[in-house]
């Protein structure tokens, strides 16, 4: 499950989303960077989208940054809308439309915690055994753990656990 699109935990990477643009039907957007930037407040941050929608509006705490679609032709180049945006902490939000109808929504918060620095703890009730823990940080100690503290550091992880069955005779 490794690949440019995903993390090593399988956790979607903005490649991930540029593919979709490019070969799904179903509506979407995807707005990078997070927005999760304390400290640079003030700075011009470029804000890119990938999308299979006709036009996509961007919204910076409700100001909205203007409309932007494909013009066509296009290169590979083009192959993403962008935005530059002051930041400032908050909602930014990207809105698609497809013939003139609004058809999906992506917003990103301001979480005001540290990025990707928090615990995570795994724990099983039951018949079963945690036999490895991952959060997709190429750097972390924890990749394909199967034995030791079953925790992480980050804001998400993902545990692989096994079923343990008991034979009654």
């Amino acid at each position: 499950m490794r690949s440019a699109s995903n993390d090593t935990c399988g956790f979607e990477k903005d490649g991930f989303y540029f593919c979709q643009s490019q070969w799904t039907e179903k509506p979407m957007v995807h707005v990078l960077p997070h927005w999760n930037l304390k400290g640079r407040e003030g700075d011009v941050i470029p804000v890119l989208c990938y999308t299979n929608c006709d036009t996509v509006e961007l919204f910076v705490n409700g100001k909205s940054f203007g409309v932007q679609g494909y013009w066509f032709p296009c290169t590979t180049s083009d192959l993403h809308l962008t935005w530059t945006a002051p930041y400032q902490p908050g909602t930014l939000k990207a809105v698609g439309t497809k013939d003139g109808k609004v058809v999906i929504t992506e917003e990103i918060v301001t979480t005001g915690a540290p990025a990707a620095d928090n615990e995570v703890t795994f724990a099983i009730q039951g018949e079963g055994k945690i036999i490895g823990v991952d959060n997709g940080n190429p750097g972390s100690d924890a990749i394909d753990r199967q034995s030791g503290p079953d925790s992480t550091n980050r804001d998400f992880a993902r545990a692989q656990v096994k079923q343990c069955h008991h034979r009654y005779f």
